[in-house]
């Protein structure tokens, strides 16, 4: 799961970028698709690592360090960047 949303949160952050600048505009329903998507990687990524470290006795084990913390800001992002 973690390589995933390694890939998944790469495009999220690229599409913010294009939205943040005014490239593109999404239809509401997108947003809601993408927001869904945060509420369930919230809800399943609690225990789930977002960064892997190459060394067992240095990997993080903080609740920063979970997907569900990363998707819970890049949600934030989203409902700002609607607004």
């Amino acid at each position: 799961m973690t390589d995933t949303w390694f890939y998944a949160k790469r495009c999220f952050l690229a599409l913010a970028e294009t939205l943040s600048k005014h490239m593109i505009m999404l239809k509401d329903l997108t947003y809601q698709e993408i927001l869904s998507f945060f509420d369930a990687a919230d809800i399943h990524g609690k225990t789930i690592p977002a960064v892997i470290q190459l060394d067992p006795g240095r990997q993080d084990h903080s609740e920063t360090n979970t997907v569900r913390h990363e998707a819970r800001l890049m949600k934030k992002i989203f409902l700002k960047l609607r607004e």
